[in-house]
C-alpha cells in the first residue's frame, strides 16, 4: 500500500512536476514535438471512510470545440480512464482515472499515468489539431 506522502515523492523523483499544491501535483510530459499536462490529486472519499484515493486528469480541450460525439467515439476503446468535464473548469474535457492508494503499489502508479498523458495527447491532436495542453 502507498500513502499520499509516499506516492507525492515518487511522482517528484519520477515525472516533471511543475506545480505542487499540497493534495494535487501538476505533471507536464513532453515528447514528439508535443507536451501534456496531466493533473494528480488526492482525494478521501466520504471524509475518509472509503479510503485515500488519487485522481489523475489530463486535458483534451476546451468542450466548445470538440466535437462531444467524436470524442466520445475515440475514448471508447480507452481501457484505462474515461472521458469527463473537468471539475476545476468544466469548460474543459479532460481523461480521467482514479486509483484506490489501498491497492497500489508506487510501480503500478507509471503505467496508468503513461496510457491517460498518451490517450489525452492523442485525442487533444485528433480533435482539436492543437497543442495546448
Amino acid at each position: 500500500m502507498a500513502s499520499w506522502p509516499e506516492l507525492k515523492q515518487y511522482i517528484q523523483d519520477t515525472y516533471v512536476v511543475t506545480r505542487d499544491v499540497g493534495e494535487g501535483l501538476e505533471l507536464e510530459f513532453h515528447g514528439e514535438g508535443r507536451s501534456q499536462k496531466m493533473f494528480v490529486t488526492h482525494i478521501q472519499l466520504n471524509d475518509g471512510n472509503d479510503g485515500d484515493w488519487v485522481s489523475i486528469e489530463s486535458p483534451i480541450g476546451k468542450s466548445a470545440e470538440v466535437d462531444i460525439v467524436q470524442a466520445l467515439a475515440a475514448a471508447g476503446d480507452v481501457v484505462c480512464g474515461g472521458l469527463a468535464l473537468w471539475a476545476i473548469d468544466p469548460t474543459f474535457l479532460v481523461m480521467k482515472h482514479g486509483i484506490p492508494l489501498e491497492n497500489v503499489d508506487l510501480n503500478e502508479f507509471q503505467l496508468p499515468v503513461q496510457l491517460l498523458a498518451g490517450t489525452a495527447d492523442r485525442m487533444e491532436k485528433e480533435l482539436t489539431g492543437e497543442d495546448r495542453l
